[in-house]
């Protein structure tokens, strides 16, 4: 990457300010989704890995996830929908978080 960026610059197609820049590998057909999605949620839960390594590792950009992320919840805020897929208003196992604890307990992945 590096020589393309120098390349642009010798060609006047980009300023010389340092550019900053990250590539994301292309993810990879899971074998086992249900069990690596488990395994992804307990490193991330226990310390070993942070959220953004596991959604890098699929192809993705994290911060355009957070921003998907956003746009929904905007989106559904007001609609009165109580989405599975919601862990604010959901556990892992579907039930309904205490709507006055903002840290409500996750229940344990079984």
């Amino acid at each position: 990457m590096r020589w393309f960026v120098q390349r642009a610059r010798w060609a006047g197609k980009i300023s010389e300010k340092p550019i900053r820049w990250e590539w994301h590998t292309p993810g990879l057909e899971s074998i086992s989704p249900v069990d690596e999605s488990k395994a992804d949620l307990m490193d991330i839960r226990m310390g070993k890995r942070s959220p953004q390594d596991v959604i890098s590792q699929t192809g993705r950009d994290p911060e355009r996830v957070l921003e998907e992320i956003g746009e929904w919840k905007e989106k559904t805020e007001g609609l009165d929908l109580v989405l599975d897929s919601n862990p604010w208003q959901t556990t892992l196992n579907g039930q309904m978080q205490n709507s006055g604890s903002a840290a409500a307990p996750v229940e344990q992945v079984v």
